[in-house]
Order: structure tokens, then C-alpha cells, then sequence
């Protein structure tokens, strides 16, 4: 009896050993499928958030501005400068670097400015800078000596006239011809508009040492010297203030004042009394094509061309400094 129950105990020991190893075995495969279940699900999501990083790194192509034309240069203002210079200067320099100077009028006060704002990458001026924010933030570099002429048409027979009568003149005291040696012809007085273009400051600053100084309510006012020019060329009995490089190539009769003209000799001398310096305008800091055209225009090469356009040049009237800052000291102008 007891060895049949011994029997037993043994069988149900192997049968539990069994079952144990069948049961072992099933959650091994459970677990074999779920890891690689989850091995699946790992790598599909590894796999999606890749692609999504890609995605979300991948940004749009922006295009490149296009640059600056290297090939041009934009120079602006005084109509004298443009008329006397700029356009045997320009053409040299084209000629020289294949750089186009593009050359635009204005008078100036555009000169001055619009390289100050940066709309233009030089300019021409024939006055000094004013103390003015809009003018502040660039540089005046003298490239030659003019002159304000008294100009009028060429069949005027007023052979000269003084600065006392030609201040009456611009003031309205005179008004007719017949005063100053003329026929009985009421004056017709042109001037530039405002008191700081480039006629329009140096001539109140020369001839009346006042920046402000009022002139005749009937004078006939001009937006720049370039129309105030080819107006008087067809007006007999008008007569101007404008800048003696310009005058020379127009069709008009210069008058002495006293004894003396605006001629290259009475310039450097410093007998004629209304010389003015003439400037180029940069930024105060220019690009490199800026810097490369105002060196030309100083050198010796484009000192020559002014010359040979009739501007007195750089060298002939250094020793006018002196006397120029001087006449404008009185003013309290910015002689810069």
C-alpha cells in the first residue's frame, strides 16, 4: 500500500515538472512575439519622427538679392558743377574703368542731401555745408574754384556795374536800366529759388554777408542755374546771378564788376570778390567705387580736365582759402 502511494507522488512530481516546462516555454514565446511586436511599433516610430525632424528642419530657399550694378554711379546736384565738369569727368572715367557716372541736376542742396540719406552715391555742390541735420552725415571734398558772374544777355549795352548798384539791384532799390548805364527798361532780376541753394546762399553770403538777406519781391525765381540760364540767354533785359564755369559755355555777356572779372587770373589773384570753392559730395563712408572716382577727379589727370573745361583748378587757388573762409566767417556760415 504504501509503496502505491510512493508510485504516485512520483508520477504527479514528473507531471508538475511538465507542465511547468510547457508553461515556461508558451510565455517565452509571448514574450518573443510581444518584443518583437514592440520592436516593430519602436522602429515605425522611430522611422515617422525622422521623417518629421527632416521635414520640419527643411526650409524654403530664399533667393539672393541681386547686388548693386558695379558697372554705374549715380552723382546728383548743383547744375553749375554738372554743366562746367561733370560730363568731360564722367566720360574719362567710363573711358578709363567702363563705370557709367550717371549725372543728374537738382541744384545744390540735392547734392548735399541725397548722399546724406544714402539715395545717391555722390554729389556736386557750390556751397558750403549748413548746420543742418539733413546734412550731416557726409563729407565735402573741394575739386576746384568758381565764381558768381553777373550775367545778362549779350545785346545788353551796360558794359559794367558796382557792388553798391547791384546790391540795389537784388534788393529792389534799382529797377530800371537806365540807372546803372542802360536803356529806359525796367530790370527783369532772375534768381534761384531759396536761400540755400548754391547761388542762393553764396550770393547773400558775398554780396550782403546775411545767409537770410531778402531780395526783391518782383524777381522771377528758378528751381536750378540750368533754366535760369537758357532763360536769360533769350531775355534782353534781365540779368543774374550764376556760376561763372556754367556762364562760359552759355550764350550770355559777363559784366566786370569794377574793374575786375571772373576770369581764371582775377580768381587766383583773389581781386574779384565773389569766388566760391566747388565740392564733391560722399558719404562719409563711401564705397570703394566712390573713393576710386574722387581720387581720380583730385588727381593730377582730373585736375586737368577741369582745367581744360575752364573751372580753375584745385592747385591754382589754394592760397584762396584764407580769404574765402573769411568773407564767409562774417556771415556765420559753416565754410566747410
Amino acid at each position: 500500500m504504501q509503496e502505491h502511494h510512493e508510485n504516485i507522488k512520483h508520477y504527479a512530481t514528473m507531471l508538475y515538472v511538465i507542465l511547468s516546462l510547457f508553461l515556461v516555454d508558451a510565455c517565452t514565446e509571448s514574450r518573443k512575439e510581444e518584443t518583437k511586436k514592440d520592436f516593430v511599433e519602436i522602429e515605425a516610430h522611430h522611422s515617422i519622427m525622422s521623417t518629421h525632424a527632416q521635414i520640419s528642419v527643411t526650409k524654403p530657399q530664399i533667393p539672393t538679392p541681386e547686388p548693386k550694378n558695379p558697372k554705374s554711379m549715380t552723382w546728383v546736384g548743383c547744375g553749375i558743377t554738372k554743366k562746367a565738369f561733370m560730363s568731360a569727368l564722367a566720360s574719362a572715367w567710363k573711358t578709363r574703368t567702363g563705370v557709367e557716372v550717371r549725372l543728374q541736376g537738382g541744384g545744390a542742396t540735392r547734392g548735399i542731401r541725397e548722399v546724406a540719406t544714402g539715395r545717391a552715391d555722390m554729389g556736386g555742390t557750390c556751397r558750403h555745408k549748413i548746420a543742418s541735420k539733413e546734412e550731416s552725415n557726409c563729407e565735402l571734398h573741394p575739386v576746384g574754384w568758381d565764381a558768381l558772374a553777373v550775367a545778362v544777355h549779350p545785346d545788353n549795352p551796360v558794359g559794367s556795374i558796382d557792388l553798391q548798384k547791384l546790391r540795389a539791384i537784388f534788393t529792389g532799390k534799382i529797377s530800371n536800366w537806365q540807372e546803372v548805364g542802360g536803356p529806359n527798361r525796367r530790370i527783369e532780376l532772375f534768381v534761384r529759388q531759396g536761400t540755400i541753394s548754391g547761388v542762393g546762399l553764396m550770393g547773400r553770403e558775398l554780396l550782403f554777408a546775411n545767409p537770410t538777406m531778402p531780395y526783391a519781391s518782383t524777381a522771377v525765381l528758378f528751381k536750378s542755374s540750368g533754366p535760369l540760364e537758357e532763360t536769360l540767354e533769350r531775355s534782353p533785359f534781365a540779368i543774374a546771378l550764376t556760376g561763372i564755369s556754367s556762364a562760359k559755355k552759355r550764350k550770355l555777356k559777363v559784366l566786370p564788376l569794377g574793374s575786375t572779372l571772373p576770369t581764371t587770373a582775377d580768381i587766383v589773384s583773389g581781386r574779384y570778390p565773389l569766388s566760391r570753392p566747388l565740392y564733391l559730395v560722399t558719404a562719409k563712408k563711401p564705397h570703394k567705387g566712390v573713393i576710386a572716382f574722387l581720387d581720380f577727379v583730385q588727381s593730377t589727370e582730373g585736375q586737368k580736365i577741369i582745367a581744360l573745361e575752364g573751372t580753375v583748378p584745385l592747385r591754382d587757388g589754394a592760397q584762396l582759402w584764407e580769404l574765402y573762409r573769411s568773407r564767409v566767417a562774417r556771415t556765420g556760415g559753416l565754410a566747410k
